[in-house]
């Protein structure tokens, strides 16, 4: 239940912090970069915990391995999002605000 409260409030935060950008636009007081740079400080950073010694040679190999994956699938996601369509972008700030 706990967990369920915390990813909602998670929601929310985000949300509202989204709104606020939007407003900003809207308003006139940042600019599109202005908007761009808060949304990717809103994107958490993929992070591979490597294991510390006494850890087994393959646990340590394992963690590289899935870092060298998560760089790899990254421009796929970020290709993804280049290429949102226009309807879905005005479809997402019309109901943002």
């Amino acid at each position: 239940m706990d967990d369920d409260l915390a990813s909602i409030a998670e929601y929310v935060e985000v949300h509202a912090r989204i709104a606020d950008i939007l407003a900003d636009l809207q308003s006139g007081v940042g600019g599109v970069d202005d908007a761009v740079d808060a949304i990717q400080s809103m994107i958490p950073r993929p992070m591979v915990l490597v294991p510390l010694p006494p850890a087994s040679k393959e646990a340590v190999e394992h963690a590289a391995v899935l870092a060298k994956r998560i760089v790899e699938r990254a421009s796929y996601a970020h290709g993804a999002h280049a290429h949102v369509s226009r309807a879905t972008v005005e479809q997402v700030t019309t109901s943002a605000g």
